[in-house]
Protein backbone atom coordinates (compact mmCIF):
# COMPACT_ATOMS: atom_id res chain seq x y z
CA UNK A 1 0.00 0.00 0.00
CA UNK A 2 1.14 3.92 -0.77
CA UNK A 3 1.63 6.25 1.61
CA UNK A 4 -0.55 8.39 -0.94
CA UNK A 5 -3.10 5.47 -0.43
CA UNK A 6 -2.58 5.79 3.22
CA UNK A 7 -3.46 9.50 2.59
CA UNK A 8 -6.77 8.90 1.36
CA UNK A 9 -7.63 6.41 3.90
CA UNK A 10 -6.42 8.87 6.85
CA UNK A 11 -8.45 12.15 5.26
CA UNK A 12 -11.52 9.66 4.93
CA UNK A 13 -10.96 8.84 8.87
CA UNK A 14 -10.25 12.51 10.10
CA UNK A 15 -13.64 14.36 7.82
CA UNK A 16 -16.02 11.35 9.21
CA UNK A 17 -14.74 10.48 12.43
CA UNK A 18 -12.69 13.53 13.38
CA UNK A 19 -9.29 14.42 14.63
CA UNK A 20 -7.07 14.34 17.94
CA UNK A 21 -5.12 17.48 19.12
CA UNK A 22 -2.55 16.81 16.91
CA UNK A 23 -4.43 16.95 13.63
CA UNK A 24 -4.38 12.72 13.53
CA UNK A 25 -7.30 11.15 12.82
CA UNK A 26 -8.55 9.23 15.81
CA UNK A 27 -9.56 6.31 13.50
CA UNK A 28 -6.85 4.92 11.14
CA UNK A 29 -5.45 1.71 9.41
CA UNK A 30 -1.92 0.59 10.93
CA UNK A 31 -0.05 -2.72 10.53
CA UNK A 32 -0.06 -4.66 13.29
CA UNK A 33 3.66 -5.08 13.60
CA UNK A 34 4.17 -1.28 13.88
CA UNK A 35 6.10 -0.46 17.05
CA UNK A 36 3.39 1.93 18.21
CA UNK A 37 0.97 -1.08 18.17
CA UNK A 38 2.41 -2.85 21.47
CA UNK A 39 1.73 -2.56 25.56
CA UNK A 40 3.39 -3.41 28.63
CA UNK A 41 2.62 -6.54 30.84
CA UNK A 42 4.51 -7.64 33.93
CA UNK A 43 6.68 -10.64 33.28
CA UNK A 44 7.62 -12.48 36.59
CA UNK A 45 11.21 -11.64 37.84
CA UNK A 46 15.18 -11.38 37.23
CA UNK A 47 18.06 -11.47 39.66
CA UNK A 48 20.27 -8.67 38.99
CA UNK A 49 23.87 -7.64 41.61
CA UNK A 50 23.45 -4.32 43.36
CA UNK A 51 26.56 -2.01 43.40
CA UNK A 52 27.93 -4.54 46.29
CA UNK A 53 27.15 -7.50 44.69
CA UNK A 54 23.96 -8.71 46.14
CA UNK A 55 21.53 -10.52 43.97
CA UNK A 56 18.12 -8.87 44.19
CA UNK A 57 14.68 -9.86 42.16
CA UNK A 58 13.77 -6.78 39.55
CA UNK A 59 10.06 -7.45 38.11
CA UNK A 60 10.44 -7.55 34.26
CA UNK A 61 8.05 -5.53 32.14
CA UNK A 62 7.97 -6.72 28.76
CA UNK A 63 6.83 -4.79 26.01
CA UNK A 64 4.37 -7.20 23.43
CA UNK A 65 2.15 -6.47 20.53
CA UNK A 66 -1.30 -6.17 20.54
CA UNK A 67 -2.51 -8.49 17.93
CA UNK A 68 -1.25 -11.90 17.39
CA UNK A 69 -0.64 -13.35 14.21
CA UNK A 70 0.78 -12.58 11.03
CA UNK A 71 1.63 -9.07 10.17
CA UNK A 72 -2.13 -7.53 8.80
CA UNK A 73 -3.63 -4.16 8.51
CA UNK A 74 -6.10 -3.20 11.28
CA UNK A 75 -8.20 -0.55 12.74
CA UNK A 76 -6.45 1.43 15.34
CA UNK A 77 -8.44 4.02 18.20
CA UNK A 78 -6.28 6.79 19.21
CA UNK A 79 -6.63 7.69 22.85
CA UNK A 80 -5.33 10.26 25.11
CA UNK A 81 -1.89 9.74 27.23
CA UNK A 82 -2.73 9.66 31.08
CA UNK A 83 -1.38 12.50 33.45
CA UNK A 84 2.29 11.49 34.05
CA UNK A 85 1.95 11.01 37.41
CA UNK A 86 -0.46 8.48 36.43
CA UNK A 87 2.01 6.72 33.93
CA UNK A 88 4.52 6.66 36.40
CA UNK A 89 2.50 5.44 39.11
CA UNK A 90 0.70 2.32 36.92
CA UNK A 91 4.11 0.82 36.32
CA UNK A 92 5.47 1.47 39.40
CA UNK A 93 2.94 -0.71 40.78
CA UNK A 94 4.03 -3.45 38.05
CA UNK A 95 7.01 -3.41 39.74
CA UNK A 96 9.37 -1.61 36.97
CA UNK A 97 12.02 0.12 38.40
CA UNK A 98 11.62 2.92 36.16
CA UNK A 99 8.60 3.47 33.69
CA UNK A 100 9.11 3.33 29.37
CA UNK A 101 8.87 7.14 27.85
CA UNK A 102 5.90 9.02 28.69
CA UNK A 103 3.57 8.72 25.08
CA UNK A 104 3.32 12.93 24.47
CA UNK A 105 0.47 12.67 22.05
CA UNK A 106 -1.18 9.54 23.36
CA UNK A 107 -1.37 6.35 21.53
CA UNK A 108 -3.41 4.26 19.21
CA UNK A 109 -4.89 1.03 20.54
CA UNK A 110 -5.78 -2.05 17.93
CA UNK A 111 -9.40 -2.92 17.93
CA UNK A 112 -9.77 -6.65 18.52
CA UNK A 113 -13.18 -7.35 16.39
CA UNK A 114 -12.37 -9.63 13.59
CA UNK A 115 -14.84 -7.92 11.19
CA UNK A 116 -12.15 -4.50 11.66
CA UNK A 117 -9.02 -6.52 10.71
CA UNK A 118 -8.13 -7.36 7.37
CA UNK A 119 -6.55 -10.75 6.41
CA UNK A 120 -2.76 -10.73 6.30
CA UNK A 121 -3.08 -10.54 2.04
CA UNK A 122 -5.51 -7.72 2.25
CA UNK A 123 -5.10 -3.86 2.24
CA UNK A 124 -7.16 -1.40 3.12
CA UNK A 125 -9.20 0.40 0.24
CA UNK A 126 -11.13 3.78 0.31
CA UNK A 127 -14.21 1.41 -0.15
CA UNK A 128 -13.67 -0.60 3.04
CA UNK A 129 -12.46 2.47 5.16
CA UNK A 130 -15.90 3.85 4.29
CA UNK A 131 -17.55 0.37 5.45
CA UNK A 132 -15.81 0.73 8.87
CA UNK A 133 -17.10 4.53 9.00
CA UNK A 134 -20.32 3.12 8.96
CA UNK A 135 -20.09 0.75 11.55
CA UNK A 136 -18.54 3.21 13.74
CA UNK A 137 -20.83 5.65 13.06
CA UNK A 138 -23.79 2.95 13.62
CA UNK A 139 -21.85 2.11 17.54
CA UNK A 140 -21.81 5.43 18.06
CA UNK A 141 -25.52 6.69 17.86
CA UNK A 142 -26.18 3.18 20.23
CA UNK A 143 -28.11 3.82 23.25
CA UNK A 144 -27.35 2.59 26.46
CA UNK A 145 -30.57 0.57 26.47
CA UNK A 146 -29.01 -0.58 23.26
CA UNK A 147 -25.62 -1.84 24.87
CA UNK A 148 -28.12 -3.70 28.01
CA UNK A 149 -30.43 -4.90 25.20
CA UNK A 150 -26.96 -6.55 23.00
CA UNK A 151 -25.33 -7.57 26.26
CA UNK A 152 -28.57 -9.69 27.05
CA UNK A 153 -28.60 -11.22 23.65
CA UNK A 154 -24.63 -12.10 23.70
CA UNK A 155 -25.89 -14.22 27.42
CA UNK A 156 -29.03 -15.81 25.91
CA UNK A 157 -26.81 -17.12 22.72
CA UNK A 158 -23.85 -17.90 24.80
CA UNK A 159 -26.57 -19.97 27.46
CA UNK A 160 -28.13 -22.18 24.26
CA UNK A 161 -24.51 -22.95 23.27
CA UNK A 162 -23.89 -24.42 26.36
CA UNK A 163 -26.73 -26.17 26.62
CA UNK A 164 -26.64 -27.58 23.28
CA UNK A 165 -23.09 -29.16 24.24
CA UNK A 166 -24.00 -30.31 27.30
CA UNK A 167 -26.70 -32.28 25.46
CA UNK A 168 -24.16 -33.31 22.45
CA UNK A 169 -21.85 -34.48 25.50
CA UNK A 170 -25.30 -36.63 26.92
CA UNK A 171 -26.19 -37.80 23.71
CA UNK A 172 -22.11 -38.90 23.21
CA UNK A 173 -22.69 -40.94 26.06
CA UNK A 174 -26.01 -42.93 25.54
CA UNK A 175 -25.06 -44.81 22.96
CA UNK A 176 -28.08 -47.03 21.02
CA UNK A 177 -27.15 -50.78 20.43
CA UNK A 178 -24.45 -51.08 18.07
CA UNK A 179 -23.17 -47.49 17.92
CA UNK A 180 -19.62 -46.23 17.85
CA UNK A 181 -18.41 -44.66 20.49
CA UNK A 182 -18.45 -40.75 20.39
CA UNK A 183 -21.23 -41.06 16.95
CA UNK A 184 -24.81 -39.85 17.66
CA UNK A 185 -27.16 -42.29 16.33
CA UNK A 186 -30.13 -39.83 16.90
CA UNK A 187 -33.66 -41.58 18.29
CA UNK A 188 -34.06 -45.59 18.46
CA UNK A 189 -36.86 -46.87 18.23
CA UNK A 190 -37.60 -50.76 18.47
CA UNK A 191 -40.24 -52.79 17.46
CA UNK A 192 -43.06 -54.31 19.12
CA UNK A 193 -44.37 -57.25 20.15
CA UNK A 194 -47.63 -58.43 19.71
CA UNK A 195 -49.68 -60.60 22.87
CA UNK A 196 -49.91 -63.56 20.75
CA UNK A 197 -46.33 -63.25 19.79
CA UNK A 198 -45.25 -62.68 23.59
CA UNK A 199 -47.43 -66.12 24.45
CA UNK A 200 -45.80 -68.26 22.33
CA UNK A 201 -41.86 -67.10 22.83
CA UNK A 202 -40.05 -68.91 25.84
CA UNK A 203 -39.04 -66.12 28.43
CA UNK A 204 -35.87 -67.00 29.92
CA UNK A 205 -34.74 -64.78 33.22
CA UNK A 206 -30.91 -64.80 34.36
CA UNK A 207 -29.90 -64.47 37.31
Amino acid sequence: MTSKQLARTDEAFRRDLGANPYGEPIFRWMKSDDQQLTYYSPRGTDWKANEIGLLLPVPIVERLPQVDGPPRWVLVHWFPAPPPEVWAETFRRMGASSPPPYPTHGWYYAHEEGHLQLEPHEEPTLSETERVIRIIRHHNTKTLQDFIDEGDEIVKRRNKRQKQELHDAVMDLALPFGNIPGKRGGPVSYGGIKGTELEKKEITVCQ
